[in-house]
C-alpha cells in the first residue's frame, strides 16, 4: 500500500522475472483458428502466469506488469522470499501449463504511479530488475501439471480491480476482446544519461501524446542497459488512420522530448486481449511483430526510427536509407528502412514553366488588390494560364496572405458546396490530419488574435472557438453532441456564414489579405450563395477580391454581389513561345520550329506544354503525319508514352474526377506502389497535390482525354470498383454519399444509386444546400423505378420548397408526386403535404378537409394529424381548443416512439403558448420546464435556447420572479450567442436589456440595447430595428438625456411610417410627444398629438390620449381643462397602468390628497407584480409629498 498522495517512490527489494519459451510457433498455429484461438492463447497464458503469480503471492510477491508473453513479480521482502518462490515454481509438473524460463535479480526497485484521465499508470524499475535480465536464465521449466492443491493469495470475498482501472477508459467503449489483429507496434525510450530509469516527465509525455491521438500505452519494460515503453496503435480499438496516427505521435514526442529518443516500429498481426490472474488483469499484445519492434527499437542510434518498409509508405518521415541488418534471435538480415524524426517529406515537382508575357499586367493588378476596396476580375478562355497568373501573383506579393477559395469539379458531387477550401487556410491536410490536428491549428490561430490584445481580435477569437465544430465540419471533420450537431438546417448555414467571415476578419487583423475565387464558372448555386452571404456579412468592400473566370459569367458575379473590375488574359506572343522552346529543349529553336509552334498552339500557355513535353527536336517541326493533328490526340499521345504503370494509375484516376483521393485511388489499385507512382506523376506534371492533400489533373482536358481513352466496359468496371472502395470506406460519412452514388450511376446499379443519391439530398437539405438537394432528388426520379423510394423524393422536393415559402413550387411537388403508382398509405401521404401546403397558405378549412377521415383510415398518422389540426386551431384563434388538443397529444404520445416523443415535446411546446395568450402564465411554466429538460436530454439546442427565452418572459409576468427573469434570459442570451442565430441573440439582448433597465438604467444597460439596435440594423429587419430603437430611446428618457431620448424615439417612428408598420408608429408618436412635453416643446407635441387622432381616433388608444392631452393641457397652463379631461377618462379605464398615469397626472394638477392616496395604492399593485426603478423613485417622491 502507498501513502495518500505520494505517486512515486523506491525500496530495497527482489524482483523475478519469468517468460513463456516458444511462445511466436504457438502463435503461428493458434493465429490459424481466429477468434477461437485467441481465446486458447488467453487461457493458456493467463493459466501459466496466473500460476506463478499465485505462487509468488504465497511467498511474499506480488506482480506488476505483464509485459507480452512475461510476468515481473517485485518481492519487498528481498532475494530469500523470491528464491523461495522459484523452488515452488520448480515443483510445478505435467503438460497443463507452458514452458518457462525465469530469473532473479535484488536491488532497487523503483516506481512511478501516474495519474491520467479516468484511470492510473504504473511502472516498475531500477537495479533489482536489471540484474534479474542480466542473471540469464535462471532455470528452464518443463511443461508440468498443477499439483492440485490451492493457493490462496487474496481474502475471500475480495473483488478483482477491473482492468480498465489501469487503462484509459475511452479504449475500450465496446468491451474488451481476446482477438487477432493488425495492429502498429512502437517502442521508445528516451537516452538517460544520469542512469537507466525512465524519466517520469518522459512517461508522461508518451502517454498524453498517445492518449491524445490514440494510441494504448501497453506498459513500461525495463532492459539490461536501458528500458523502453511499447505504444500500440490499432488495438484495442482499431481506426482508419492509424498508420498516420503512430506517424503524428512520432512527431509529436521527438519535437516535445528534451533529449535523444529512438524508436522502432513493426506493422503485424498480435494476439490482443486480458490475461488474468487472481491479484492481476492486464490487456497486452502478443506475437513476432511485438518482437520484431522491440529488436528494431534495441537497434536503433539515437534521433532515428527503425522500422519496416510497411510502415514507411505511408509515413511523413523523411527517409534517411535503408538497409539490411542481422537482428538478435532473427537467423536472416531484415530489411530496416532508417527515418529521420526531423525532418517532413514533401511532394516536389520539377521546375514550373516560365512565366512570360504578363509581367506589366501583374504589376498592374497587384496594385490594384493592394487596395481593401478592390475587386478584380481575370477572364480568359481554358488553358490560358489563369491559376498560374495567381500563384504568380501570390508569390510577388510576399507580404500578402491569399486565401484561396477553390471550385474544382469533384465526381459525383458537382452541385455541393465545396468548403475544403477552410482546411487550407489554417494549413490543415484532410487527408492525413485528423481532428487533434485541426485543433491545434485553430488554438494556434486564435492565439495569434488573442496576443493582439484588442477587443475586435477577442471577439472573432471568441466566435472561431464557439462554432469550432462549424469549422471542423467545412473541413470534413464532425463529433457528437457538438454545435454543429445540434443545429438545424438554417442554423448550420448561418453558423457557416459566421464563423467563415470571422475567419477571414481575423485573417485581415493578422496580415494583409486578399481573397482569391477560382474557376466560378464550376460554382454550384449552393456555393454562391454562402459566399454571397459571407461577403456580405464581411462587408463587399472590407477585403480585396480577385476571381478568376471563363468569359461570360456576369450572372454568378452578381449573385455573388460583386462589381469588379475586368481584365481579360491574353495569348502569349511568338517572342514568349521562342523563349519557351528554349526553357523545353535547353537550346535554341530553330525559326522553322517556332513558327510551327506558335501556329500549333496559339500561345496559349496549357497547349505549349503538352506540345513542347512531345518534341525531340530543336530544328525541325514533327511530320504531320506522325505528329498529333489537334491537342486531343496530342494528349493521347503524351498518355501513351507514359510508364504502363504510371498509365494505368492515369486512366484510373480519371474515372475518380478531375480531383481524386490517392486512397480511393490506392483502393482500386491495391498491387500498386502507389507512392511512387504518384510523385512520379507530379514530375510528369500530370497532376498536382492540392494543399489539403487530394490530387489535382493539371488541365481538366488532360483528365477528360484520359477518361474517354477507356472502353465503355473498362470505364463501367473502373466505376464499380471505385463505388465499392467508397462505401467500404465512407458508408457512415452522409457527405461522400454524392460521390458512391455518381459511380454507381455510372456502373449502371441505377437503383442503388438513386438510394445514395437520396442520402446525399438529406444530407444537403441538413445543411441547407437547397440547390444540391434539388438536383440529388431530380437524380433519383430519373434513376429509381421503386414507387417508395419516388415518393419519398417528391416529399423531399416538396419539402425544400415549403422551407422556402415557395407553395406554387411545393403544389407542383405534390401533383408529381400523386401521379406515381400508390399505395393507401401513400396516397395518405399525399393528403397529409396537401393538408400542411393549404395550413401554410392560411386556408385552414381546405386543410381540414383534406385531414377529414384520414386519421381512421391511417391510424399511423395520428401523431402527425393531430398535431396538424392543433396548429390550425391556432391560427383560427381557438386558442384554448388548440391548447388542449395540443394537450392531449402530449399526453398521448410522450412514451411512444423517439419521433412520437419528439413530436409530443413540440405540441407540449405550442401548448405552453397558447397559455401564455391565455395569461395562464403559472401553468405553462412547468410545460416549458418538460420542453426544456427534454431538449437538455436530447442535446436539440434550438429548442433548449427556444424554451429558455419562454421561461424567462414567463417569469417577467410573474410577481416576485424578477431576479429568475433576468438569470433566466442571461442564459437565453448565452444560449443565442453559442447557436450563432443573430435573431435569437437579438431578442435575447433586447430583452435582458429591458429587464435590467427596469431595476436602473446602468451603462451596461445602454450598451445591451446599443447592440440591439447593432444587431437589427444587420439582421433584424425594419420591426425589429424600430423596437430596438424605441427601447434605447426609452432609456434615455428615464435617465434624463432628453435629446437622445428624442432622436432614437424618432428614428424608430420614422421607419414605421416608412413602412407602414401602424401599430408600432402610435406608440412611438405617443412616447416622442411625452418627450418633447419633458423638453417644454409643447407645439411639436400638440401637432404630434393631432395626427395620432386623425389617424387612430377609435384604435383602442383612449386612455393613452386622454393622459397625454391631460398632461399638455396642464402644462399649457389649462389647469381645469386638464382636470376635467383626467377625470372624465378616470370613469372609463380600470387597468393598474392606465389609471396609475391618469391620477398621477391629476394629482400634479389639483394637488389633492385623496387623488395623492388612490395613486399611491395603484403603483404599489403595479410593483407587486414587476420591478421597475423608474416607478418606484415617483412612488418615493409622492411619499415625500404626502408626508410634507
Amino acid at each position: 500500500m502507498t501513502q495518500k498522495g505520494v505517486v512515486s517512490g523506491n525500496f530495497s527489494g527482489a524482483v523475478l522475472l519469468a517468460d513463456i519459451i516458444g511462445f511466436t510457433s504457438r502463435f503461428e498455429r493458434m493465429k490459424e483458428l481466429g477468434a477461437e484461438g485467441a481465446e486458447l492463447i488467453s487461457r493458456e497464458v493467463s493459466s501459466t502466469l496466473s500460476a506463478v503469480s499465485t505462487i509468488c503471492a504465497e511467498s511474499g510477491g506480488f506482480p506488476v506488469s505483464f509485459a507480452g508473453d512475461a510476468v515481473t513479480i517485485v518481492f519487498p521482502g528481498g532475494l530469500k522470499d523470491a528464491s523461495s518462490a522459484v523452488e515452488k515454481i520448480n515443483l510445478l509438473a505435467g503438460g497443463e501449463f507452458l514452458p518457462l524460463r525465469s530469473s532473479i535479480g535484488e536491488g532497487q526497485v523503483v516506481w512511478d504511479a501516474i495519474p491520467m484521465n479516468g484511470w492510473t499508470f504504473y511502472s516498475f524499475q531500477g537495479t533489482a530488475v536489471r540484474q534479474a535480465l542480466l542473471s540469464g536464465q535462471n532455470s528452464t521449466l518443463e511443461q508440468k501439471s498443477w499439483p492440485g492443491q490451492k493457493y490462496e493469495c487474496i481474502p475471500e470475498g475480495s473483488e478483482d480491480l477491473p482492468a480498465n482501472g489501469f487503462i484509459s477508459p475511452e479504449l475500450f467503449a465496446d468491451g474488451i476482446k481476446n482477438e487477432f489483429r493488425q495492429v502498429i507496434n512502437v517502442f521508445l525510450s528516451l537516452e538517460n544519461r544520469s542512469g537507466n530509469n525512465c524519466p517520469r516527465e518522459f512517461q508522461e509525455l508518451v502517454l498524453n501524446t498517445a492518449e491524445e491521438v490514440g494510441g494504448f500505452v501497453s506498459g513500461l519494460e525495463a532492459g539490461k542497459e536501458d528500458y523502453h515503453i511499447l505504444v500500440v496503435f490499432g488495438a484495442p480499438v482499431s481506426m482508419e488512420d492509424d498508420t498516420r496516427r503512430a506517424d503524428f505521435f512520432l512527431q509529436q514526442v521527438f519535437e516535445k522530448s528534451t533529449g535523444r529518443v529512438k524508436a522502432g516500429v513493426a506493422s503485424g498481426l498480435v494476439f490482443s486481449g486480458l490475461l488474468k490472474t487472481q491479484l492481476l488483469e492486464s490487456y497486452t499484445v502478443l506475437g513476432p511483430s511485438v518482437n520484431l519492434a522491440a529488436r528494431l527499437h534495441s537497434a536503433a542510434r539515437w534521433n532515428s526510427v527503425y522500422s519496416g518498409p510497411i510502415f514507411n509508405r505511408v509515413s511523413r518521415l523523411e527517409l534517411r536509407r535503408s538497409e539490411e541488418i542481422v537482428l538478435k534471435g532473427i537467423s536472416l538480415p531484415v530489411q530496416v528502412v532508417v527515418l529521420s524524426p526531423w525532418q517532413k517529406r514533401t511532394v516536389s515537382s520539377e521546375q514550373s514553366p516560365p512565366f512570360l508575357g504578363r509581367s506589366e499586367l501583374l504589376d498592374s493588378v497587384e496594385s490594384r488588390l493592394r487596395t481593401n476596396s478592390a475587386q478584380v476580375l481575370l477572364t480568359g478562355i481554358s488553358g490560358i494560364g489563369k491559376t498560374r497568373f495567381a500563384t504568380e501573383l501570390c508569390n510577388r506579393m510576399s507580404d500578402v496572405v491569399a486565401l484561396s477559395v477553390n471550385s474544382e469539379v469533384l465526381s459525383g458531387g458537382n452541385s455541393d458546396i465545396n468548403t475544403r477550401w477552410l482546411g487550407a487556410w489554417i494549413g490543415f491536410d484532410s487527408q492525413e490530419d485528423g481532428l487533434t490536428t485541426f485543433r491545434e491549428k485553430l488554438y494556434a490561430f486564435v492565439d495569434l488574435l488573442e496576443g493582439l490584445k484588442t477587443d475586435e481580435a477577442d471577439e472573432i477569437a471568441d466566435e472561431l472557438l464557439r462554432a469550432e465544430s462549424v469549422l471542423a465540419a467545412m473541413a470534413g471533420l464532425q463529433w457528437g453532441k457538438s454545435l454543429y450537431q445540434s443545429l438545424d438546417p438554417a442554423g448550420r448555414f448561418q453558423n457557416t456564414v459566421s464563423v467563415t467571415a470571422a475567419f477571414i476578419r481575423g485573417h485581415c487583423l493578422l496580415h494583409k489579405t486578399v481573397m482569391i475565387f477560382d474557376d466560378i464558372q464550376w460554382m454550384a448555386p449552393d456555393s454562391v450563395e454562402l459566399l454571397s452571404s459571407v461577403l456580405g456579412e464581411l462587408g463587399h468592400n472590407s477585403v480585396p477580391i480577385l476571381l478568376l473566370a471563363r468569359p461570360g459569367l456576369q450572372q454568378t458575379i452578381h449573385d455573388l454581389g460583386l462589381t469588379p473590375e475586368e481584365t481579360k488574359l491574353p495569348s502569349l506572343s511568338r517572342e514568349d513561345c521562342r523563349i519557351f522552346l528554349e526553357w523545353s529543349l535547353s537550346r535554341e529553336p530553330s525559326e522553322k520550329l517556332l513558327e510551327w509552334f506558335y501556329l500549333k498552339t496559339e500561345g496559349i500557355p496549357f497547349f505549349m506544354e503538352q506540345y513542347a513535353l512531345m518534341l525531340t527536336s530543336a530544328t525541325d517541326p514533327p511530320d504531320t503525319k506522325s505528329f498529333p493533328g489537334n491537342i486531343h490526340a496530342l494528349l493521347v499521345a503524351r498518355l501513351d508514352r507514359l510508364e504502363p504503370e504510371l498509365k494505368k494509375a492515369v486512366l484510373t484516376a480519371s474515372v475518380l474526377g478531375r480531383v481524386f483521393n490517392s486512397r480511393v485511388l490506392q483502393g482500386v489499385m491495391p498491387e500498386s506502389d502507389l507512392r511512387s507512382i504518384l510523385q512520379e506523376g507530379v514530375e510528369e506534371r500530370v497532376w498536382e497535390r492540392t494543399t489539403d492533400g487530394l490530387f489535382n489533373f493539371v488541365h481538366l482536358l488532360l483528365r477528360e482525354t484520359a477518361y474517354n481513352l477507356q472502353l465503355h466496359s473498362e470505364r463501367l468496371k473502373l466505376h464499380r470498383i471505385s463505388a465499392e472502395v467508397m462505401e467500404r470506406m465512407w458508408s457512415f460519412l452522409p457527405e461522400k454519399a454524392a460521390g458512391i452514388a455518381y459511380h454507381l450511376e455510372k456502373s449502371e446499379q441505377n437503383n442503388r444509386a438513386a438510394l445514395w443519391y437520396f442520402r446525399a439530398g438529406k444530407y444537403s437539405f441538413s445543411r441547407r444546400m437547397l440547390s444540391s438537394c434539388l438536383e440529388h432528388m431530380k437524380k433519383v426520379l430519373l434513376l429509381s423505378e421503386e414507387s417508395a423510394v419516388r415518393l419519398d423524393a417528391h416529399e423531399m422536393i416538396y419539402e425544400v420548397h415549403i422551407s422556402t415559402a415557395n407553395l406554387k413550387e411545393a403544389e407542383k411537388a405534390i401533383d408529381s408526386a400523386s401521379q406515381e403508382n400508390l399505395t393507401s398509405r401513400g396516397r395518405a401521404r399525399i393528403l397529409l403535404m396537401r393538408a400542411k401546403l393549404a395550413t401554410n397558405a392560411g386556408e385552414q378549412r381546405e386543410a381540414e378537409g383534406f385531414l377529414e377521415g384520414l386519421e381512421t383510415s391511417n391510424p399511423d398518422f395520428r401523431p402527425r394529424i393531430l398535431s396538424l389540426r392543433g396548429r390550425i386551431l391556432m391560427l383560427q384563434a381557438k386558442t384554448e381548443e388548440a391548447m388542449n388538443l395540443l394537450l392531449d397529444v402530449y399526453d398521448e404520445f410522450k412514451d411512444g416512439s423517439p419521433e412520437e416523443e419528439l413530436l409530443a415535446i413540440k405540441a407540449l411546446g405550442n401548448a405552453s403558448g397558447c397559455m401564455l395568450r391565455l395569461s395562464k402564465i403559472e401553468e405553462a411554466v412547468p410545460a416549458l420546464k418538460r420542453v426544456l429538460a427534454f431538449a437538455i436530454r436530447t442535446g436539440d439546442l434550438i429548442m433548449e435556447t427556444l424554451a429558455v427565452g419562454n421561461l424567462a418572459l414567463t417569469y417577467k409576468y410573474l410577481s416576485g420572479r424578477h431576479a429568475e427573469a433576468i438569470s433566466m434570459t442571461k442564459r437565453h442570451l448565452e444560449l443565442a450567442r453559442r447557436t450563432g442565430n443573430k435573431l435569437l441573440e437579438l431578442q435575447a439582448v433586447g430583452n435582458l436589456g429591458a429587464l435590467m433597465e427596469l431595476e436602473a438604467s446602468t451603462p451596461e444597460v445602454f450598451k445591451l440595447l446599443e447592440k440591439a439596435v447593432s444587431l437589427s440594423r444587420k439582421y433584424g429587419g425594419k420591426e425589429a430595428l424600430s423596437i430596438s430603437l424605441a427601447n434605447l430611446g426609452r432609456t434615455y428618457q428615464k435617465a434624463g438625456k432628453l435629446e437622445r431620448a428624442l432622436k432614437f424615439t424618432r428614428d424608430a417612428l420614422e421607419i414605421c411610417r416608412e413602412n407602414e408598420l401602424f401599430l408600432h408608429q402610435i406608440d412611438y408618436a405617443y412616447e416622442s410627444a411625452h418627450i418633447l412635453m419633458d423638453m417644454m416643446r409643447l407645439q411639436e407635441a400638440e401637432d404630434v398629438l393631432d395626427e395620432i387622432e386623425e389617424r387612430s381616433a377609435s384604435s383602442g388608444y383612449g386612455y393613452s390620449i386622454v393622459w397625454a392631452r391631460g398632461r399638455l393641457l396642464q402644462l399649457q397652463g389649462r389647469k381645469e381643462d386638464a382636470v376635467k379631461l383626467l377625470t372624465d377618462g378616470l370613469k372609463n379605464y380600470s387597468y393598474s397602468t392606465d389609471r396609475f398615469n391618469l391620477l398621477h397626472q391629476l394629482y400634479l394638477a389639483t394637488g389633492d390628497a385623496d387623488t395623492l392616496e388612490k395613486c399611491l395604492k395603484c403603483g404599489e399593485d403595479m410593483l407587486k407584480v414587476e420591478v421597475d426603478w423608474h416607478l418606484e423613485k415617483v412612488l418615493d417622491e409622492l411619499k415625500r409629498q404626502q408626508c410634507n
